[in-house]
């Protein structure tokens, strides 16, 4: 098995990043990816951006997990309902110009949304806003991330993060031998500073 590059970095530096990342609430499992395992991820979000988000209905696009898989290093995460929710909203619906129509909506605006009248619910915690119209197609973006728990390492840069497409968590939770869970996994990248 192919063990992930190092590119010039001291096993300390991936042992401290895993403690970091197993240590966060919420964490079950952490990897770091090999160069191979991201081509394989890469190759089923290009797959799955090619068929389509809701039954091949709306195109969609997961900027998130490209941009994590274009760094130097990759990680995922398996995390539970504990780990904290993201700063931004990890999905959206834009429109070509990139005007946001709806969006995912965390738990702390979620109360808020419910009062709005110009909002309609499309699932339990996705919005779509009426009084937004869309120029041209819209799509689903899935944006990158923050990830500020690994800002405190000052060997990295350009940390993302990315939520993953529902056949690259599958083969994510293959990896970490967790086939049947229902946890979430998320992709962390960085760049190494020169």
């Amino acid at each position: 098995m192919e063990r992930p590059s190092t590119s010039g970095v001291t096993k300390d530096l991936h042992e401290r990043i895993m403690f970091r990342l197993r240590n966060l609430k919420g964490v079950l499992d952490v990897r770091l990816l090999t160069q191979d395992e991201k081509e394989e991820i890469l190759r089923l979000e290009k797959k799955a951006q090619e068929r389509g988000a809701v039954q091949g209905m709306m195109d969609f696009l997961n900027e998130g997990t490209f941009e994590a898989l274009s760094r130097d290093e990759t990680w995922v995460i398996l995390f539970d309902k504990t780990f904290r929710e993201p700063s931004r909203p990890w999905v959206v619906m834009v429109d070509e110009d990139g005007e946001i129509l709806g969006e995912w909506v965390g738990s702390k605006k979620l109360e808020e949304m419910k009062k709005r009248k110009d909002v309609i619910f499309m699932g339990p915690d996705f919005v779509l806003y009426k009084n937004k119209l869309p120029k041209g197609k819209p799509y689903f973006l899935m944006p990158p991330l923050p990830f500020p728990e690994l800002q405190e390492f000052e060997e990295l840069e350009d940390i993302v993060s990315g939520s993953p497409c529902t056949p690259s968590d599958e083969y994510l939770k293959r990896l970490l031998g967790c086939e049947k869970s229902k946890d979430g996994t998320l992709l962390i990248g960085y760049n190494m500073k020169n």
